[in-house]
């Protein structure tokens, strides 16, 4: 019984800041402006949070010193509530950290050949440049340009670039199937070396 009085105690209890003057407005008037999106050119049927919020933002703009000192009231007696908190002992909920969900590249592993098109792309982008006045700067409106002078190219080049890039993938894709099979493979026998 004492352990459980015990744990009872180290307990961690959070609290939440104060909100602001303007948090409380958008929080009043948010369920009103989310069933308003509905009908306001929604076209998949689900309540709009970008135009509620736009629409919380037109409002607090126009709203007169009287009402915003209501708000301000609401945001100090918040402010109090959350210092009162902190005194207690209490503390600020942690913020949820988002997962890195990228895989991480394997060095080692072969690297994946380039496509007919990006080859094409690395042998023209100078002309590209030259020739439609780019920056170099203009990363953007370069792929663009290149992505439309690729859709005419005659296929007798596209085949120059494209034959090579197909050969390449494929002897790419044995390669890296041998890769994930001996690492795979390597790292079993490593496991097996450890429990003799």
């Amino acid at each position: 019984m004492p352990k459980k009085a015990e744990k009872a105690n180290t307990e961690v209890k959070y609290t939440t800041k104060g909100l602001s003057a303007f948090f409380f407005f958008a929080n009043e008037h948010r369920p009103r402006l989310l069933e308003e999106s509905l009908t306001k050119g929604n076209k998949n049927g689900k309540k709009d949070v970008g135009y509620a919020m736009g629409q919380i933002g037109i409002l607090w703009k126009n709203v007169s010193a009287e009402d915003k000192a209501k708000y301000d009231k609401m945001a100090e007696k918040d402010k109090l509530r959350y210092q009162k908190d902190l005194k207690d002992g209490m503390v600020n909920k942690p913020r949820k950290v988002k997962k890195d969900k990228k895989k991480k590249k394997d060095p080692n592993a072969p690297k994946r050949p380039m496509s007919g098109y990006m080859q094409w792309m690395n042998d023209e982008r100078q002309n590209i440049i030259a020739k439609f006045k780019f920056e170099k700067s203009q990363v953007k409106e370069v792929l663009k340009k290149a992505g439309e002078l690729w859709k005419a190219v005659d296929d007798a080049t596209k085949a120059k670039y494209n034959e090579p890039a197909t050969k390449a993938m494929a002897a790419w894709k044995i390669e890296n199937e041998q890769y994930k099979a001996a690492t795979a493979g390597g790292a079993d026998e490593e496991s097996g070396d450890d429990s003799e």
